[in-house]
């Protein structure tokens, strides 16, 4: 291989014009060399010159340019030039359309959505690219999807499509996605205006989005016992928290029956609340026997429920 290195006479033929695949301008893609031994030909084929021009550009490169790549890595290979005394180069492209973007954040999104029921639209028009063919395989670039968030929630998602070159990511593309997360919860069967009680009698299960913001608890009908609208709520909507005033049945320091469940197992004992709750909410509970604190549900003023089977 050193000895190669010393071989004289190789002679490159320099055309009018090229084109080039990848990010950079290799010698072969530009040239024809001749004269050379195999080991010196395929060195001097991959030998970098110069960054390649963008799509919709073109580079001039002339034969000094060549000359001063091929001393600075490989100094002792004599060089005569034919042809031309500067070439033309411009970029093989491909366009990467807008369906092909869309389809692998469709793909990532299954992947990470697993057996939930959620559907998605992209957010923000998707236009296609023009990139340089990569110098690998078909030309085709690799994409590469990037969500703002794996938890998948209903509302906007951050997406970024990374476009892979040579391995090098050569763009991002910057999205949003219009996510929607369905789920079987209670709604109101009736519009219930603002100051009216809301009772369990005035639900069904239908399948609704899940509101967007993950702070906010859907209540169940048994929690609904003594609830006032705060607001006007329309018939087919769920209820959180906001939307009505509850009355509190249990305060902090209250002692309350505490029910654990499991099986056909039921153990009562005495605990104290560590949160203000009314029925159907979750709070923190302290056995009063040991000092250990556990999460149940309130079903009345005096008895918390705790369902291991749940």
């Amino acid at each position: 291989m050193i000895a190669s290195l010393f071989l004289a006479g190789v002679t490159i033929l320099l055309p009018a014009e090229s084109g080039v695949r990848g990010t950079q301008i290799e010698l072969g893609e530009i040239a024809t060399i001749t004269g050379a031994d195999a080991n010196t030909l395929v060195a001097l084929e991959n030998l970098a010159i110069t960054n390649a021009p963008t799509p919709g550009y073109r580079r001039v490169v002339d034969r000094n340019d060549i000359l001063r790549s091929i001393r600075y890595s490989m100094p002792s290979v004599e060089v005569t030039f034919s042809g031309r005394n500067a070439v033309s180069v411009f970029p093989e492209t491909v366009i990467v359309d807008a369906a092909t973007i869309v389809a692998e954040v469709d793909a990532k999104l299954i992947g990470v959505r697993g057996t939930r029921d959620i559907s998605w639209v992209p957010n923000s028009l998707i236009g296609s690219l023009e990139v340089p063919r990569d110098d690998q395989g078909s030309g085709i670039p690799t994409l590469e999807v990037e969500l703002g968030s794996t938890e998948l929630q209903s509302g906007l998602l951050k997406v970024i499509v990374n476009v892979r070159i040579g391995g090098i990511v050569y763009r991002r593309v910057h999205a949003e996605w219009r996510l929607s997360v369905w789920e079987e919860l209670p709604v109101l069967t009736t519009n219930v205006p603002a100051g009216e009680r809301v009772t369990p009698a005035l639900f069904k299960l239908s399948r609704v989005e899940r509101p967007s913001d993950p702070n906010q608890v859907v209540l169940k009908p048994a929690s609904m016992v003594g609830a006032i609208a705060k607001r006007n709520l329309t018939a087919g909507s769920v209820i959180v928290e906001d939307d009505v005033t509850r009355p509190k049945v249990i305060k902090v320091g209250d002692q309350v029956d505490l029910l654990v469940i499991k099986g056909s197992i039921r153990v009562k004992v005495r605990a104290i609340a560590q949160e203000t709750a009314g029925i159907g909410d979750h709070i923190r509970v302290r056995r009063v026997d040991m000092d250990v604190e556990l999460k149940a549900q309130v079903n009345s003023s005096d008895l918390v429920v705790l369902n291991l089977d749940a």
